[in-house]
């Protein structure tokens, strides 16, 4: 059984999906018109072009002639109808040809309903094209024509389809092919396939494009460069939009949730202000004996003068009627026409305002122990909720609060930022979707990308207000969201271009014929070579020079007339050529090299005879004509001199190290002196003279004493931080587990008789010098005891986690805490964030524990708030994964 052509399946599945589409619309079944809901529909037209241009492609060919006859008309019935709506388009008129009434019942957004998109009119006019001059090719151009028209409409069918991969019509409001159905676009992709199978049936279809490989090879090459870049630009932007509306939801996410929690707290705030106003005893007395007329004036000053006090505490108005509904004493305007009124669904009924601003109005019953005394009508303004909704900073400058409640089918809003008046509006959008708002009030709450009641593209979070009747949304339009990624976009597209440009330019320059290929070679390999830094010299299996680049000769002093013939040996000192000339004779016996694909540093001989290092690198390659050598050299005199003035330098620093050391110790001896000098007399003064001495004279002596341990401590800090910087590393495995361990039993005299808890993760081990580890621990642990002394119940927490290829400790206390703008101080010398008298220390450790950690490789860092506690950090490499 004959397989039918490509052309005949592309053909019956653009009739069938026409003629499914036409019995949507017949039938009003939106399933069958639009892929999905939000989705442009295929309009009447569109599908009756698919079944045209469906019917030309089955037309067999067997019959030239009525082949030609029926895709000619056919073609041109496409042509009328395309040429027709895009008529429509130019000149923006309704000429008849839209079929509005069949589409009226989807309540799509288009204005104009039933019109053919510009994208397909432009797709089914070149189809029409190409159907009509198929059969009729007879010179080259007009092919070609066919060939690029085909070419134009398989472009439409992939841009629609891409608009629809990277939501175009958020990123280009106005982009060409946004109202293109997805399944418009995807029958004009088979459309152009199913016409490139078609006309390649015709003699001249079969001719390929390009005569000559290299054409058709570069053609191939560009339009797969240029389908590989399309398809990594859409993957990005793909990603990057999707985690822009996904930050920018969860912005308008928290912002909604935010409002919402001040809103009811505000509301719930001025309700219990109007219960105050409604509960006071002593007024609910005055009412009583107002009531009964046994009022001298005393009860109504009294009730007047409650409701100036409340006047003075922000509210806007208040009255006071008896239980005959009269008023007693009344202060302040009541609001007489307000723009909008909202009952709140909360037990006191309290009516939300609209009058330049929220205010809320409370009608409240008095009641004692003997029933109903009157009423109170309290009116406050909600200042802080208007500048709520005014205010949309954070949000851009299409940010926007809508705050709405639903009656008789409609949505009423309060004016806002953008909105001066208050507006009621549709449950839906033009699109037949339910508004953000329509969802919050049915107690839906979320984040979505839709179009609002303006029938803009907005990412919108929405949700109720507690139970209070209303609905609040926080939207941001979708243009100017993404905004940036449309400036980059554009920039992309330009590079990606230069990038399909550039990449076909190279293919091309690469597939050349054989000879212009080797010529090119020649001259690249020349062009290389002689601009090379680096002197570049070949021979060939005697040993003979057969190559000498300008290098070589600026190196050499040799030119290439000179070099070129002669031997090796030419550029080498006596005392080498002749282990040069067994080596060379060894290798071409045995193959067996010794400086071959070897980098070596050796001396050679310019041309005045004197001797210089050089870097070599030496290669063999073969061909037919036998064994060839080339050897890359660089003269590294100046490298040698940098290296020896190194050397001297790294022992010169070894020489200062040595005498540093030996003055650290020095000093030491020279200061302890002194002070075992002040702490001896002190102590003689003390014995001998201490009845006589008073207080004050005694606690001078204290403090002598005192200041010279304190200089010990510091003195002894001192060394140990500068034998840190100076002690070789001894590394190995270490177990950080008993290094906490240690340092905890090694400081437990410091935690006598007070509680401390304890709470130590499961800690890995390290790479590193065991010695200077247990230092960092006890350094940081000793810090957390102390500073966690004014606590009743000290708490110190040691962890770790592996973050980036790193092992991140951490040792968290609850003590004094410090204030995290000083923190870059924290690990200097000499550096303390507290008083002596509040804790003692010499402020070396931290520097300590800095100095041993970076010798390791690693941070550290600190993390804390005044009398919160601190938490200090450091990480080391992770063996694990080394």
């Amino acid at each position: 059984m004959k397989r039918a052509p490509f052309s005949a399946i592309a053909g019956a599945l653009l009739v069938l999906l026409g003629g499914t589409v036409m019995l949507g619309w017949w039938m009003q079944l939106s399933p069958l018109v639009r892929v999905l809901p939000g989705f442009a529909p295929m309009v009447f037209n569109t599908a009756l072009c698919f079944v045209l241009a469906g019917s030309a492609l089955l037309t067999p060919v067997s019959d030239a002639q009525q082949h030609e006859r029926v895709t000619a008309v056919l073609g041109g019935a496409l042509a009328i109808i395309a040429t027709w709506v895009l008529a429509e388009h130019l000149l923006q008129t309704d000429l008849g040809i839209d079929w509005a009434p069949l589409h009226d019942w989807l309540h799509d957004s288009d204005p104009n309903p039933g019109r053919m998109s510009s994208g397909a009119v432009c797709g089914f006019l070149m189809s029409g094209a190409v159907l009509i001059l198929a059969t009729r090719v007879r010179r080259p151009w007009m092919g070609a024509v066919v060939r690029l028209l085909t070419l134009g409409i398989g472009a439409i069918g992939v841009l629609g389809l891409v608009g629809y991969l990277v939501s175009a019509p958020l990123l280009f409001p106005q982009y060409l092919f946004v109202g293109v159905a997805v399944h418009t676009a995807a029958g004009l992709l088979v459309l152009a396939v199913g016409l490139r199978s078609a006309w390649r049936r015709f003699e001249w279809g079969r001719v390929p494009l390009f005569a000559r490989d290299d054409d058709r090879i570069t053609f191939v090459g560009a339009t797969i460069l240029a389908a590989v870049a399309l398809a990594a630009g859409i993957a990005s932007f793909a990603i990057l939009q999707g985690r822009v509306q996904t930050l920018v939801g969860d912005n308008a996410l928290a912002a909604l949730t935010r409002r919402t929690d001040m809103f009811r707290d505000l509301i719930e705030l001025r309700e219990v202000n109007a219960r105050i106003a409604a509960t006071r005893p002593a007024v609910l007395r005055n009412l009583r004996v107002i009531h009964t007329g046994r009022d001298d004036g005393s009860n109504i000053a009294n009730v007047k003068a409650v409701v100036d006090s409340f006047l003075k505490q922000g509210f806007n108005a208040l009255a006071y009627h008896d239980a005959d509904d009269e008023v007693v004493a009344s202060g302040g305007a009541f609001v007489q026409a307000p723009a909008m009124v909202v009952t709140l669904v909360t037990p006191d009924k309290p009516e939300l305002l609209w009058d330049g601003g929220f205010l809320l109005r409370d009608r409240i019953r008095l009641r004692d122990s003997t029933g109903e005394v009157g009423t109170v009508l309290a009116e406050q303004p909600l200042t802080a909720l208007t500048r709520l909704a005014q205010d949309m900073s954070g949000m851009g400058a299409t940010g926007e609060m809508v705050l709405c409640m639903s009656r008789q089918e409609r949505l009423h809003c309060f004016p806002n930022q953008l909105n001066p008046r208050a507006f009621s509006t549709s449950l839906v959008n033009v699109a037949g979707e339910l508004l953000p708002m329509t969802r919050a009030l049915r107690g839906e709450s979320g984040v979505i990308v839709t179009r609002d009641y303006r029938a803009q593209n907005v990412v919108a979070a929405y949700g109720p207000i507690g139970n209070l009747g209303l609905g609040m949304v926080v939207k941001i339009d979708a243009a100017e969201i993404f905004q940036p990624i449309r400036e980059q976009l554009q920039i992309v597209i330009g590079l990606l271009l230069l990038l399909v440009a550039g990449g076909t330019l190279l293919l091309r320059s690469q597939i050349r014929p054989l000879a212009t290929n080797l010529r090119e070679s020649r001259e690249q390999f020349r062009a290389v070579t002689e601009t090379a830094s680096d002197a570049i010299i070949s021979a060939d299996g005697q040993g003979t020079i057969i190559y000498f680049n300008q290098a070589a000769e600026r190196i050499f002093g040799y030119s290439a007339r000179e070099a070129l013939g002669e031997p090796l040996t030419l550029l080498m000192p006596e005392r080498f050529q002749q282990p040069h000339a067994l080596g060379f004779q060894r290798f071409l016996a045995t193959r067996q090299a010794r400086i071959i694909g070897k980098t070596l540093e050796l001396v050679a001989r310019n041309k005045d005879g004197k001797e210089f290092p050089i870097e070599i690198s030496v290669a063999n390659w073969t061909t037919a004509n036998g064994n060839f050598f080339t050897a890359i050299l660089r003269d590294i005199t100046s490298r040698k001199k940098a290296e020896d003035a190194l050397t001297t330098r790294t022992a010169e620093l070894e020489t200062v190290n040595r005498e540093l050391e030996a003055f650290s110790y020095s000093v030491s001896h020279d200061l302890r002196a002194p002070l075992r000098h002040v702490d001896g007399f002190s102590d003689m003064l003390r014995e001998e003279c201490g009845p006589a001495l008073n207080q004050a004279g005694r606690r001078y002596l204290d403090t002598i004493t005192e200041s010279v341990k304190q200089m010990g401590r510091l003195i002894d800090d001192l060394l140990m931080f500068s034998k840190m910087g100076r002690v070789e590393m001894r590394q190995s495995q270490v177990s950080i587990s008993d290094l906490v361990a240690e340092a905890i039993q090694e400081l437990s005299s410091e935690t006598n008789g007070r509680r401390v808890e304890w709470e130590i993760q499961s800690l890995p081990g390290v790479w590193g010098d065991r010695a200077m580890l247990k230092q960092v621990w006890a350094n940081l642990l000793s810090n957390s005891i102390k500073y966690t002394r004014p606590r009743g119940s000290a708490k110190i927490r040691i962890g770790c986690s592996r973050k980036n290829g790193e092992l991140e400790f951490y040792v968290q206390d609850n003590g004094a805490g410090f204030d995290m703008k000083y923190a870059d101080k924290l690990f200097g010398v000499f550096q303390r964030l507290h008083r002596a008298e509040e804790f003692e220390g010499t402020g070396i450790g931290l520097a300590n524990v800095r100095r041993i950690v970076t010798r390791h490789g690693g941070r550290t860092w600190a993390e804390a708030k005044p009398d919160e506690g601190a938490t200090f950090y450091f990480t080391l490499r992770d063996s694990a994964e080394e």
